[in-house]
């Protein structure tokens, strides 16, 4: 045990300031510090009577957390006001406090505990021995205080980092899993494009192909009425430039359908049949198209064939049943057939007359009708009397 009045003031100060620091060194919460007070006061200066008392912020008042030299709870501990003396006083004035009562026979020393002008709460001492205290205890008192409201602050700074840390953990957790969820979407997006740009090439690469093989159609067309006639007439070149039109309309409509990402089945036939009202020229037609019952799209190697085949019987149909200038109207309508294993295309108008009128070139219509239909692999059969015209059933290929 030190005796401050027999030793230099230096050289305790310097020694009980040395305890405090290793004990309390390690300190990371309140109550470690208090145990650290309660270790260097009582085993070093014999002081018996050591109380520590904590602010409650923003209420003006203090409650103990030490007494008698012992650790206790908040709940069970002494409340005191800044308007009380003494421990109040020096709570609110932040200034020490060192009184020494001969009538009472008692010394009281109370400092208070405070970093940078932030009060933590005060530190006090009763013995009951007047002058038992004085400016050698208050010195010593106010340099641990000192230290202790450093180690204080830095353990509250250390819990809110502390806090901090975890908040951002979890903020930074929460934007890995968006992060996370972003690239997933990013990578999911990427794959649809990349599903979609080689679906179009894949696309692309059967429209080519249906060029190429369509162009030998039109150079078979063109060998066909060489053969038909020595002498091709202009309605002859027209009925070949007809033909290579509406060719070139169906390839048209599947690209356009190609880059939209949508081949749409209603969408392809509402395209021709307006592209077919005008291929008619010496009638004015009228196209009315519906597609029944029909879930998926057809892929090119019916479309185009089927395209061409709708060409080939209207233009058949009006050459067959109506006469030139008048107004026809026909019904087309596409629906399934067993549970959808096959489909079926009717082409039916109202006829004016009651005779047949043979075309010009009806034998080239009729070959390149059957050969249209054995590519489909479907029956063709017309329709004839007071309604004309055809119903194919096929099955995709």
């Amino acid at each position: 045990m030190f005796k401050v009045e027999n030793r230099s003031s230096d050289d305790v100060t310097i020694e009980l300031v040395q305890k405090f620091v290793q004990f309390s060194s390690a300190a990371d919460n309140f109550e470690s510090v208090y145990l650290s007070f309660i270790t260097v006061f009582e085993n070093y200066l014999g002081l018996e009577n050591i109380s520590v008392y904590e602010i409650i912020p923003n209420e003006k008042k203090l409650v103990s957390v030490v007494r008698n030299n012992m650790l206790i709870s908040k709940d069970n501990g002494e409340t005191v006001f800044y308007s009380d003396e003494n421990i109040g006083t020096v709570a609110r004035t932040e200034t020490s406090s060192l009184v020494n009562s001969e009538s009472e026979n008692y010394s009281f020393l109370c400092v208070p505990i405070q970093s940078n002008g932030k009060l933590f709460g005060v530190i006090s001492a009763v013995e009951n021995k007047c002058h038992f205290f004085n400016l050698k205890y208050q010195k010593l008192f106010e340099l641990i205080a000192e230290i202790a409201g450093s180690l204080l602050s830095r353990i509250i700074q250390k819990n809110e980092l502390n806090q901090l840390r975890q908040t951002l953990e979890k903020h930074l957790e929460s934007k890995k899993v968006a992060l996370d969820v972003a690239i997933e979407t990013v990578s999911n997006q990427f794959d649809e494009l990349r599903q979609h740009r080689n679906r179009k090439e894949l696309l692309l690469k059967e429209v080519h192909h249906r060029v190429n093989n369509n162009l030998q159609i039109i150079s078979s067309l063109v060998s066909l009425y060489l053969k038909e006639t020595h002498e091709p007439n202009i309605q002859t070149l027209k009925e070949i430039q007809s033909r290579i039109q509406i060719l070139s309309t169906i390839h048209l409509i599947l690209l356009k359908s190609i880059e939209s990402n949508e081949i749409s089945l209603q969408r392809f036939f509402e395209d021709l049949t307006a592209a077919l009202r005008y291929n008619i020229q010496s009638n004015y037609l009228v196209l009315n198209f519906s597609v029944k019952e029909i879930k998926s799209n057809f892929n090119f190697n019916t479309l185009i064939p089927l395209g061409m085949l709708m060409n080939e019987l209207i233009q058949l149909s009006v050459e067959k049943y109506w006469k030139k200038e008048e107004t026809i109207e026909m019904d087309i309508e596409i629906s399934t057939l067993f549970f959808g294993e096959s489909y079926q295309i009717e082409i039916i108008g109202k006829s004016p007359i009651q005779h047949v009128i043979s075309p010009q070139n009806e034998h080239v219509n009729k070959t390149i009708i059957e050969a249209l239909s054995e590519q489909l692999e479907g029956d063709l059969e017309e329709i004839t009397g007071e309604s004309c015209g055809w119903r194919f059933t096929f099955q995709e290929i």
